[in-house]
């Protein structure tokens, strides 16, 4: 539930822009894998990915031993991990390469959020369609 809460938190700060495309399908099994994959790491919690239109927004919930450097690094993490198996399940999308987050985002604006709990947040970014990197 605290999750919940906390996307529903970072929801609110949302970005619009990019130009407006067929949104592209993403998968129940896809959002599964990449919440299954960030929960193996250390100070991890908890996390969420919620889609609302076309924003995609991941919340991470760490312990507080958590430093600013690693929350963001675990942002990224998810970001990418999230990339990836959405073309895992879309053969449409492209994968993440060293250069962008994945396909999925040439069609979704991005939020994250990085924190201990709803009004404890460590670092947050955005990035929306047609950027090439998140704003920390």
């Amino acid at each position: 539930m605290l999750v919940l809460f906390f996307v529903l938190t970072i929801m609110t700060t949302g970005c619009g822009g990019g130009e407006k495309k067929v949104l592209p399908e993403i998968s129940q099994e896809a959002i599964q894998m990449a919440i299954d994959q960030i929960m193996q790491l250390e100070y991890v919690e908890d996390a969420a990915v919620t889609i609302k239109d076309r924003t995609i927004s991941l919340a991470v919930v760490t312990s507080p031993l958590a430093s600013k450097n690693y929350a963001k690094d675990v942002g990224e993490s998810f970001v990418r991990l999230f990339g990836t198996f959405t073309a895992v399940t879309n053969i449409e999308l492209e994968a993440p390469t060293n250069d962008n987050y994945g396909g999925i985002y040439e069609y979704y604006d991005l939020l994250i959020c990085v924190g201990t709990r709803t009004d404890n947040i460590i670092v947050s970014g955005a990035k929306v369609t047609g950027a090439e990197h998140i704003s920390w």
